[in-house]
């Protein structure tokens, strides 16, 4: 086994690690001989989850002649611990923002300086790796309490970085994710602060963001972490960009004759970040997602330069929009002929969006209402009942997208797919099988990935295509044509069933 070549080695201690044996344990057999060492250094040194309580630690590992270890890492992925609390649960007791905020600074410019550190003394080049920021966590004594954690939202507020100009850059950072969905992700941090961390990590090839728009927060609280999100994007300046990836999760409303939210307006924020991405020199791919709710000219390209060359590397663009609006409207409207035949059917489970419904709803038979604030002010009865596009707020939007498409000159795949939400996922009515709102745009030799996949795949292969998958629905002329002038007079439409 002395003799085994490091291929050989390397393969056995990959096994080793496969069968879930711990780090510590496989570590043992790098005092073998060199061999077994560079093996198991390789492997166990590639992929860290590292505790912000732990990076004293870290930075040993990596002390004078083992800084050659910088040569195998690939991927940190960090868990930041907030000041300890005798009673954690935001319920009974209020956090120190403030403190928290420079506990965070603190530890972040640490980890910042040891991987800035590390990377300086290593002599030979260091690879990329990817930094992820999964999650914050706060030690306690305490259990959670049951009660309205929206309202605790509010009151508490976030926390923030203190002077983030002031923070190390890290070299070689290919790749940046971070997590803002609550319980594993670092949900209490401003919105802004992910744009800040992002900033520092130089080389950045690929970003991925999560966040989450919950309907429970209430209009003010969700419009105003619109804008935070939006500003944090807007700090993406790197020339490297070829990859961003962006989820803002949407919890939609469970009754849909309620009153939407008006989260923007003609001046969106999340709008201004589209077209501060848009003036990136190599971004290929932008997948924005959630579902996210945007205006009917989010896509709108009036306030931009007539010559202005938008998106000029952009190749994929996917984004998921959610059934409301962002100000204050509806996708869908009622299907009235499907609606007659639910009526008329005495097995069907007829949904109405009548709002002449009497009826009481409670905590276990209804859905929760929010309005400006993240107090709940009601409880309603779920009616889930739009599935038609509605002509005053799909054209607009539709239009604005082909104006757009038109100016992104190297774009291979643009899909707009229109969706529900969360609580479509579990459909109970003919309203759900007949919801659904997907349009793609790929260029000739570019193959689609919407509907049957086998239908109509010749068509990919010599001409550039539009692909509408809406059932019976049809757009207006005018939706036709903006889309028509996209593929121009060789390419075709073709709505698949």
């Amino acid at each position: 086994m002395d003799r085994a070549p490091l291929e050989i080695i390397s393969a056995i201690v990959r096994e080793l690690l496969g069968y879930e044996f711990k780090k510590e344990s496989v570590a043992d057999y790098a005092t073998l001989n060199w061999t077994w060492r560079v093996a198991v250094e390789a492997n166990t040194f590639r992929q860290f989850t590292l505790h912000s309580p732990d990076f004293g630690a870290f930075a040993t590992m990596y002390a004078e002649e083992n800084v050659m270890r910088r040569t195998y890492m690939r991927e940190l992925i960090i868990y930041m611990e907030l000041p300890h609390l005798e009673e954690s649960c935001i319920l009974a007791n209020r956090p120190d923002r403030k403190a928290d905020g420079l506990h965070f600074t603190t530890q972040l410019n640490r980890l910042f300086s040891i991987l800035s550190d590390i990377s300086s003394r290593c002599s030979k080049p260091s690879p990329s790796i990817c930094l992820a920021f999964n999650s914050e966590t706060r030690p306690s004594s305490s259990r959670h309490l049951n009660g309205e954690y929206t309202n605790a939202v509010a009151d508490a507020g976030f926390y923030q970085i203190d002077h983030p100009e002031r923070l190390p850059h890290v070299p070689n950072v290919r790749e940046f994710r971070f997590s803002s969905y609550y319980g594993q992700g670092l949900y209490w941090l401003h919105k802004r602060c992910a744009g800040e961390i992002m900033a520092k990590c130089d080389s950045l090839e690929k970003v991925h963001f999560k966040f989450r728009d919950p309907y429970k927060w209430g209009e003010y609280l969700r419009k105003q972490q619109r804008a935070y999100i939006s500003e944090g994007l807007c700090l993406i300046n790197t020339d490297n960009l070829k990859q961003a990836k962006i989820e803002i999760q949407h919890e939609g409303m469970d009754n849909e004759s309620l009153d939407v939210h008006k989260v923007a307006t003609l001046h969106d924020p999340l709008r201004t970040a589209l077209w501060h991405l848009a003036l990136l020199p190599q971004l290929a791919v932008l997948h924005l997602t959630g579902p996210v709710p945007v205006t009917p000219e989010f896509f709108s390209t009036t306030n931009l330069e007539a010559g202005i060359n938008i998106f000029p590397a952009l190749q994929e663009l996917f984004v998921e929009i959610s059934a409301e609006t962002a100000d204050g409207r509806w996708y869908f409207i009622r299907d009235e002929e499907l609606y007659e035949i639910e009526r008329s059917d005495p097995d069907g489970e007829l949904v109405s969006d009548s709002d002449d419904d009497q009826r009481s709803a409670d905590s276990t038979s209804g859905t929760a209402v929010y309005g400006t604030g993240p107090e709940r002010i009601g409880w309603e009865y779920i009616n889930r009942f739009r599935c038609l596009p509605n002509p005053e707020t799909v054209t607009p939007l539709l239009t604005h997208a082909a104006s757009a498409a038109m100016r992104m000159k190297r774009m291979r795949k643009m899909t707009l797919h229109l969706t529900g939400g969360k609580g479509w996922l579990y459909p109970t009515t003919a309203w759900y099988a007949n919801r659904r709102f997907e349009l793609q745009y790929v260029k000739q030799g570019t193959a689609r990935d919407i509907g049957n996949r086998d239908e109509l795949k010749a068509e990919q292969e010599h001409r550039d295509c539009i692909y509408w998958r809406v059932g019976k629905w049809r757009p207006a002329k005018d939706v036709q044509h903006a889309w028509d002038e996209v593929i121009g007079s060789s390419g075709k439409m073709i709505f698949l069933a």
